[in-house]
């Protein structure tokens, strides 16, 4: 579903750089799961998750006015 994503969202002369990216993400998905485990060890899994929810919407706020930008230029269907 990943791809198919990448495939519908990206623009054709976009889509190799985007599938870079996506495997990116997925490679260094691992290190995400230790950084879980090892918060879930310290402070528990429940606290853990959501620890890692906020670290996930701080990373979206940082990176905001891109996405607002990249969401602008989609045509609309």
């Amino acid at each position: 579903m990943q791809a198919t994503l990448v495939y519908l969202s990206a623009p054709a002369e976009m889509r190799s750089r985007v599938y870079g990216v996506l495997a990116v993400c997925i490679g260094v998905s691992p290190l995400g799961f230790l950084h879980l485990g090892l918060l879930a060890d310290v402070i528990g899994a429940s606290w853990a998750t959501t620890m890692t929810a906020l670290e996930g919407f701080v990373a979206l706020a940082l990176t905001w006015r891109w996405w607002r930008t990249l969401l602008s230029r989609q045509p609309a269907e």
